[in-house]
C-alpha cells in the first residue's frame, strides 16, 4: 500500500522536497535583504516594515524563478539519494543564511554585516548551481509563464507582507524580544504560510506539465 502510494506520488514528493530546499535559499535571501534594509532605515514595525518586507520578498521571489524552473519543477532524473543530498545542501546553505541574519538582528549589527552575508550567500548558491549540474535546456521561460509566476508570487507577497504588518503592528514584542527579533519572528510565520501558497500556485498554474 505504502509502496504504491510512494510510486504514485514520488514525482510530486521530489518536487516538493526540492521546492522546500529552494524555499530555504529564498528565505536566506529574504531575511538577509530585509535585515539589510532594517539596518539602513531603522524601521522595525508597522506598514513601513511591510514596504521593506515587500521589497525583500519580491527579490527572493525573482531569485526563486530560475531555481524552481530548472530544478524543482524542471528535473525528473534525480534518484532519492541524490535528491535528498541536494535538498539537504540547499537547505543547509539557506538555513545558515537565515541564522546569520537572525544573529545580526539580535546583535543589532550594521548594514555592512548584512552586505557580507548576502555576498557569501551568492557565492555559495553559484557553487550549488554548478555542483547540482542543473541544465537550462528544458526551455526558456515564456512571457505567459513568467506572468503567471509573478501573479502567484504577488499574492504570496500580499500574504507574507500582510502577516508581517499585522503581527508587528498589533502585537507588541513578547518574551522580552527586541523589536528587530520580533519582526523576524513575524517573518518566519509569514514565510511558512506563503511557502504553501506558492508551491500550490507554481505547481498548478505556472510549471504544469
Amino acid at each position: 500500500m505504502l509502496k504504491k502510494l510512494f510510486e504514485k506520488y514520488r514525482g510530486i514528493m521530489f518536487q516538493f522536497s526540492r521546492f522546500v530546499g529552494i524555499g530555504f535559499l529564498n528565505t536566506g535571501v529574504d531575511f538577509s535583504v530585509i535585515n539589510l534594509l532594517i539596518a539602513f532605515t531603522g524601521i522595525t514595525a508597522g506598514w513601513r516594515l511591510s514596504i521593506l518586507n515587500s521589497v525583500s520578498f519580491v527579490i527572493a521571489i525573482l531569485h526563486s524563478f530560475l531555481w524552481n524552473k530548472f530544478w524543482a519543477f524542471g528535473r525528473s532524473d534525480e534518484g532519492p539519494v541524490k535528491s535528498l543530498a541536494r535538498v539537504s545542501a540547499a537547505g543547509l546553505v539557506g538555513a545558515l543564511a537565515v541564522l546569520a541574519a537572525l544573529y545580526g538582528a539580535g546583535k543589532q549589527l550594521s548594514a555592512a554585516y548584512f552586505l557580507i552575508t548576502i555576498f557569501a550567500l551568492f557565492v555559495l548558491e553559484v557553487v550549488l548551481w554548478y555542483s547540482f549540474k542543473i541544465k537550462t535546456s528544458s526551455g526558456s521561460a515564456s512571457a505567459e509563464q513568467f506572468s503567471l509566476f509573478v501573479l502567484v508570487s504577488i499574492v504570496g507577497t500580499v500574504i507574507n507582507s500582510g502577516i508581517v504588518g499585522l503581527v508587528t503592528g498589533f502585537i507588541p514584542p513578547m518574551f522580552d524580544l527586541n523589536p528587530k527579533i520580533w519582526a523576524n519572528m513575524a517573518k518566519i510565520l509569514a514565510t511558512g504560510i506563503a511557502l504553501v501558497w506558492n508551491f500550490i500556485g507554481y505547481k498548478v498554474f505556472v510549471f504544469k506539465k
